[in-house]
């Protein structure tokens, strides 16, 4: 699907799955683009989500990923998608000293987006510390269980195999 019509389906239809899918489409054939092209968009576009994706995308693009930004980005950002992405690099740059700050951000933020971040982040750190703060995550937010089922994927779950086991008989 092109671009535009990515984004008919993003204002025009009523799915939210269908919507969901062409925002994660439009997100992939933006980070192709040179920056050039992104800003151009940013500058003609008459459709918000356009705009505001090219702008993150560039924002992303650029985004010093030493941990002692990504963690300035967790601890003092208002914007809960750069929250979200900058947990996420935490894991994927492999900053072990970023677990507890990452199980912190988990736990306490009321945000369920940043909250999967955070748990994304600690999958690809891969460290047993997490795996307590998850399932307790899991339990107190189980309609969104998904994201975090999937961050004990790199964990030693054996010890909440009857857990696990119940969540998806449920």
């Amino acid at each position: 699907m092109s671009v535009d019509e990515l984004l008919r389906v993003i204002r025009n239809s009523e799915n939210s799955k269908a919507v969901s899918l062409a925002k994660l489409r439009l997100f992939r054939a933006l980070m192709n683009e040179p920056e050039q092209e992104l800003r151009t968009r940013i500058e003609n576009s008459s459709d918000s989500v356009e705009a505001e994706m090219a702008e993150w995308i560039l924002w992303r693009n650029k985004l010093d990923k030493s941990f002692d930004n990504l963690i300035q980005i967790v601890r003092t950002s208002s914007d809960e998608e750069k929250i979200r992405e900058a947990a996420i690099l935490l894991g994927e740059e492999g900053y072990m000293e970023a677990v507890e700050p990452l199980i912190r951000l988990m736990v306490d933020t009321p945000n369920s987006h940043v909250r999967e971040g955070a748990a994304l982040g600690l999958r690809d750190l891969a460290d047993q510390r997490a795996l307590k703060p998850i399932v307790e995550t899991i339990k107190r937010n189980p309609e969104s269980a998904s994201t975090f089922v999937y961050a004990l994927e790199t964990l030693d779950c054996r010890e909440i195999v009857e857990f696990l086991i119940a969540l998806f008989v449920s």
